[in-house]
């Protein structure tokens, strides 16, 4: 696990290829094993392959430029009616980091592209994919195979002096 962690990085350049089906529902089990406040399992995803919508998206949102050349993009929602606490997007994130791990441990590149909590991008997200109000989009994880394996190369980002042990 430690090897997966240490190897992920955000991928900004796809290849061509196609993301295996197969592979598409490993991301999405990995997604929902996320751990979530009272197991309330507050999620929705909506898979991406239309190559117009994800033109579209990188069009219409200055940070989402790599979706012209993902193949596939997975947006993670939050249902509405499955929140019950506060601590939701805390899940998001877990099913969005799961999603982001699997997809190295997978061979693919991927990016976490944020969109909650910031309005205008969220209405955006809202009004390209037909989310309805009882959702709520959160992120969008831009994956595929990279153009450079290379993405893949251990960087130590460990730093003792941000650590602190039983008090500050």
């Amino acid at each position: 696990m430690l090897e997966i962690i240490n190897n992920r990085r955000s991928c900004r350049a796809f290849s061509s290829q196609e993301v295996e089906k197969e592979k598409v529902d490993l991301l999405l089990r990995a997604a929902m094993q996320a751990p979530s406040a009272h197991n309330e399992q507050p999620w929705a995803f909506i898979v991406v392959t239309d190559k117009n919508l994800l033109f579209k998206y990188a069009e219409e949102v200055k940070s989402a430029t790599m979706l012209k050349e993902a193949p596939l993009a997975i947006v993670v929602c939050a249902l509405r009616d499955k929140i019950k606490t506060p601590l939701y997007q805390q899940d998001l994130a877990a099913a969005t980091q799961n999603i982001l791990l699997q997809a190295t441990s997978l061979g693919l590149g991927s990016c976490w592209l944020g969109v909650a909590p910031r309005a205008e991008r969220m209405e955006q997200v809202r009004a390209l994919f037909n989310i309805p109000e009882e959702a709520e989009p959160f992120s969008t994880i831009a994956l595929g195979y990279p153009k450079d394996n290379s993405i893949f190369n251990f960087r130590d980002n460990f730093n003792p002096e941000v650590i602190h042990y039983n008090r500050w």
